[in-house]
């Protein structure tokens, strides 16, 4: 009698359906993950490019965040012969917040008080936004016609990044 093989009719031993779709829904997950990990390394300014506080504080809005890093160190070096006057202004703009806190919680409501605290608020505001602006236009008389127009192509490239107003 020929043997037969009985290998090709033995059947195949199946992982249990919810060993499958536990593994269906684990790798889900971990794509998932992946795609969300790197969407934000994509999408990410890199770290220079966010903008420093201190620059932000004195009013250079998306100025700010185009300039080089060296010209914002140039900036804050410039910006700390400045200190005390910004630092006079923040302490103008934090005392006027603390008189409207105590003005909202007052029994006796004075909406002028509100008035005469945003008005300090905005002189102060003022202040560190001439001190910056002033530390700015310094910075673009040093630089050479060549780095003032590639400043020029990032602030006109983070317009159009951001919706603002197109160039010539």
């Amino acid at each position: 009698m020929a043997e037969t093989d009985t290998s090709a009719t033995e059947p195949v031993s199946r992982s249990p359906l919810w060993v499958r779709i536990l593994l269906f829904v684990s790798l889900a997950a971990n794509l998932l993950i992946i795609g969300v990990v790197t969407g934000a390394v994509l999408t990410r300014e890199p770290q220079d490019r966010q903008g420093d506080p201190r620059l932000r504080d004195v009013g250079l809005g998306p100025l700010g965040f185009v300039l080089e890093q060296d010209d914002r160190k140039a900036l804050r070096q410039d910006l700390a012969r400045s200190a005390p006057k910004l630092r006079e202004s923040r302490v103008a703009g934090r005392a006027a917040m603390a008189r409207l806190l105590e003005e909202l919680r007052s029994d006796t409501f004075d909406p002028a008080v509100v008035v005469e605290v945003f008005e300090i608020q905005r002189q102060a505001a003022g202040t560190r936004a001439e001190v910056g602006q002033a530390a700015v236009a310094r910075r673009l008389a040093e630089m050479s016609l060549e780095e003032r127009r590639r400043l020029a192509d990032r602030i006109e490239k983070g317009m159009r990044r951001h919706g603002g107003p197109r160039g010539n």
